[in-house]
């Protein structure tokens, strides 16, 4: 009895010398991340004081490089307001896969349009953006079905050799 007393203390004392360190390393890490925090919110409130200068480099930068976007669309696509619009830019549109929002916003918006191509013109500041038309299987009350079975008006009077439909 007096042996498993004393390999009960014995297993108590290393266990307490073993969570020592790890109790330490632990309490490091933590120190380090809210360190690692704090410096990054530093940073970003001291970029912010940057851009958000009226004299600041980072808003004359932002605003020399901001695109300008132009809208490219056959004739069948005439008709769309969205060609008649100003669309606004912004710097963003540079990074890759920034453009997938707008593009997703004027096929929502134009049911007519089935694709929209961009292109990115650096030296010339420009983004280009081309339309591309559903093409409609079949015509029915002045409006098209495409391969998709997305109903659209048809634009243009382009499309009147296209098959007619009557439904029932």
């Amino acid at each position: 009895m007096r042996r498993n007393r004393a390999v009960a203390a014995a297993a108590r004392r290393k266990q307490r010398v073993i969570l020592r360190p790890k109790r330490r390393v632990a309490l490091a890490q933590r120190i380090k991340t809210v360190v690692l925090g704090c410096g990054l919110a530093g940073f970003a409130v001291f970029g912010m004081a940057m851009v958000s200068r009226g004299n600041g480099w980072a808003p004359r930068f932002v605003q020399r490089h901001t695109p300008t976007v132009e809208i490219q669309a056959p004739d069948t696509l005439a008709d769309l307001p969205l060609l008649k619009e100003t669309h606004p830019a912004s710097f963003a549109l540079w990074f890759p896969g920034a453009e997938r929002r707008m593009r997703m916003q004027w096929l929502r918006q134009n049911p007519a349009v089935g694709a929209v191509r961009f292109e990115k013109r650096f030296a010339d500041n420009r983004l280009i953006a081309r339309l591309e038309p559903r093409v409609p299987l079949v015509r029915w009350n002045d409006q098209g079905l495409d391969k998709d079975g997305v109903v659209f008006t048809l634009a243009s009077q382009r499309w009147t050799p296209c098959r007619r439909s009557c439904f029932l």
